[in-house]
């Protein structure tokens, strides 16, 4: 199969990332795989290997970028497949790019463009246009929930064999006898349990939320902190609602973290407030880890992590946060139970290999050439 493929993945390009490791292990399955990735700063192009070579279309603006990965696109010879990872811009430039050379349409639909939540701004509104023109005109269509792949199907009118589940790779990392283990209360003295959260702070993660739902409980929970890992542009806005709610003192902003993994295993609960998403890889991380879960209902909710393994609120209901995160704090027995529970939840859900995934994933695009 000759196929490209259409990412915003910038750290492809970096040596020894997870994305770079991604796209190297699908070449000897896949086959001659070409991926055009949409940045905002130059790249040089590189040659992974013999099956795998990754392209940057650059520009200081968006529509500069998109423009320049169509034009190296149109200019591809025997393409069999062309496959964008959202079903919007990079999907509307994979449609046109498909249209062209006369190849199979796929597209990848990674968040829940069916929520309420999800046209709540006027890019999102735009956004949504675009993949109501697109969905139901693809060959083929990866979703990476049932939550998701429901929307496509009955909201934007995708023919139901066309679309298919494809749950998102990523590790399974036990560090239950690492000797570098975190030690929380050393990090943190002034705490006895710990709210942890892992989210890009953008304003669709709502961390809002998780901060005013935690305002409500921290003075009956005097010695417990939320602590917020990763970065995002609404940081100094998070921080400020921190300082005017009163509980600065219990909120710390930790950054991005590449051992998030070893917070999971020592917090106290996993907290997710998202209006929206269409997998909840961090729920999966928090599940694997052993650590109780408070969640909103989106993702995975519902379709692998029920009432039997999380707690779960409507999006957006800040008492309904607040009353299941004093229960787990009151009750830790409950949470040892729902957490064992969410353990072999995410043990299912994580069974498949590498090797496995990458056969599916090449399957998935091949679906586009059949249609």
């Amino acid at each position: 199969m000759r196929a490209f493929i259409i990412s915003t993945d910038e750290s492809a390009f970096q040596e020894g990332s997870e994305t770079r490791a991604r796209f190297e292990s699908y070449g000897k399955v896949i086959g001659e795989v070409v991926y055009i990735v949409i940045s905002k700063h130059p790249h040089g192009n590189i040659s992974v290997n013999r099956y795998i070579t990754i392209v940057a279309a650059h520009g200081r603006w968006r529509i500069v970028a998109l423009f320049r990965a169509y034009r190296i696109g149109s200019r591809m010879k025997e393409v069999e497949v062309v496959s964008a990872q959202d079903p919007f811009e990079q999907g509307f430039v994979g449609w046109l790019i498909a249209h062209r050379l006369k190849a199979g349409f796929h597209l990848q639909v990674h968040t829940d463009v069916g929520s309420s939540y999800f046209a709540s701004n006027i890019k999102n509104n735009i956004r949504f246009i675009i993949a109501r023109f697109l969905l139901p005109r693809a060959d083929a269509i990866r979703t990476v929930s049932e939550r998701v792949r429901t929307a496509v199907v009955r909201q934007f009118h995708a023919p139901l064999h066309r679309v298919s589940v494809l749950p998102i790779l990523h590790a399974r990392e036990d560090t239950g006898d690492d000797p570098a283990a975190l030690n929380l209360k050393e990090m943190f003295p002034r705490y006895d349990s710990f709210i942890l959260v892992v989210s890009r702070l953008e304003e669709e993660k709502n961390v809002a939320l998780a901060i005013r739902a935690f305002s409500l409980i921290a003075k009956s929970h005097p010695k417990t902190g939320l602590l917020i890992l990763d970065d995002g542009r609404e940081k100094e806005k998070l921080s400020a609602l921190a300082v005017s709610l009163g509980i600065d003192a219990q909120v710390q902003f930790v950054g991005f973290r590449s051992d998030a993994s070893r917070f999971f295993r020592e917090a106290n609960i996993y907290l997710l407030t998202s209006d929206y998403e269409g997998y909840g890889r961090t729920l999966m991380e928090a599940a694997y880890a052993g650590c109780p879960i408070v969640t909103t209902d989106t993702g995975l909710v519902g379709s692998v992590l029920t009432k039997e393994e999380a707690l779960i609120c409507p999006p957006r209901d800040k008492k309904c946060i607040a009353g299941h995160l004093s229960l787990l704090l009151e009750n830790p027995k409950l949470g040892v139970y729902l957490a064992a529970a969410a353990k072999k939840a995410a043990e299912r859900m994580l069974s498949a290999t590498a090797e496995e995934y990458i056969l599916a994933y090449r399957d998935d695009l091949a679906r586009a050439m059949q249609l």
